[in-house]
């Protein structure tokens, strides 16, 4: 039998940390709206409704402490494209005229243990 590559193994731990966030967003109230949004702009992790605002979620895990602060993972360039995607978003599927913010959930598995942190309107357009 086959080893699998790194990157499949990453790609399962991101999808896991994903669903890991959108069931802890659900469990403070929210509604998922969509997972994994893409376009040809980018991709958004998840789409929630939290209240009457519609939050676009960027979901960054880490495994190991020495990488850092998964929040800080999402630079200037990361925004910008998440902000383009939206935009996109917003123009195919959203309501017109809603409130809407960026979040990013924080995912941090230490000892076997999954913790989310979730910083509700991380940036700004």
């Amino acid at each position: 039998m086959g080893r699998r590559s790194r990157g499949g193994w990453t790609q399962a731990f991101g999808r896991a940390a994903e669903r890991f966030a959108a069931l802890h967003l659900e469990s403070r109230g929210c509604r998922i709206l969509a997972e994994r949004y893409r376009c040809k702009l980018g991709e958004i992790d998840l789409i929630v409704q939290d209240g009457e605002i519609m939050a676009f979620v960027e979901v960054k895990a880490r495994r190991r402490e020495g990488f850092g602060d998964p929040v800080h993972a999402v630079d200037w360039r990361k925004q910008r494209r998440i902000i383009a995607t939206a935009r996109d978003y917003l123009r195919q599927e959203g309501p017109r005229g809603c409130a809407c913010r960026f979040d990013v959930v924080s995912v941090r598995v230490r000892d076997g243990h999954a913790r989310a942190t979730w910083l509700r309107d991380a940036f700004r357009p």
